[in-house]
Formats: structure tokens, C-alpha cells, sequence
């Protein structure tokens, strides 16, 4: 049973066989190639990779000079001493009050 059904997805509908398929044009012929505009993209394709190289060399050496900062920063942190402990603050002097006066605040003469 299975053998007759893969059988009738291979075999082509009856009639169909002798019959010529439209021909659909996809798309118009393609223009002629200028091959001065050619050489100008292949000039400027040329000019952008060697962009990219210098921006890539340029990006893998400011890596290592970050490399290098960060590694003397560490080192520096290092070599700095731990500050002495700092002795306990001395207790501070309060303020003594200033006696209220009574009487109010006189200006003084001119």
C-alpha cells in the first residue's frame, strides 16, 4: 500500500507530460557593464579595506596601550602604603554661653 502511494507523488498527472511550459521573462536584459565605473568601485573598494586595516591596526594598538595603563595603575595601587591608624580625636571644648544680657543692644553714638 505504501509502494502505490510514493508511486503517485513520482508519476506526473496524465496528459501533463507532453505539455511546453510558458517561457516568463523574470527580468529585462542587463546593461552593459562600464568599465570605467568598474575601476573606480574596485579603486574605492580598495581604499575602504586599506581604511579598515589602518582603523583595525589602530584599534588593536590603543588595546595594548590600555593594557599597559591598566597594569601600571594596578601596580601603583599596590605600592601605595596603608595610612597609619589615626589616634582617637581629642574631645572638644564646648563653647561657653555668653551671658544673656538683660537689657536690649544700644546703638552705638556718632
Amino acid at each position: 500500500m505504501i509502494a502505490s502511494w510514493t508511486l503517485g507523488w513520482t508519476k506526473s498527472p496524465a496528459g501533463l507530460e507532453k505539455q511546453a511550459l510558458p517561457v516568463v521573462q523574470i527580468a529585462p536584459s542587463a546593461p552593459s557593464i562600464d568599465a570605467e565605473k568598474v575601476q573606480q568601485m574596485t579603486q574605492s573598494l580598495a581604499a575602504l579595506r586599506q581604511t579598515v586595516e589602518q582603523l583595525t591596526a589602530g584599534q588593536a594598538q590603543m588595546t595594548r596601550v590600555i593594557g599597559r595603563l591598566e597594569t601600571a595603575v594596578a601596580e601603583l595601587i599596590v605600592k601605595i602604603p596603608e595610612p597609619p591608624p589615626q589616634p582617637p580625636a581629642a574631645p572638644g571644648r564646648k563653647p561657653t554661653p555668653v551671658p544673656q544680657s538683660s537689657r536690649a543692644p544700644v546703638a552705638p553714638r556718632q
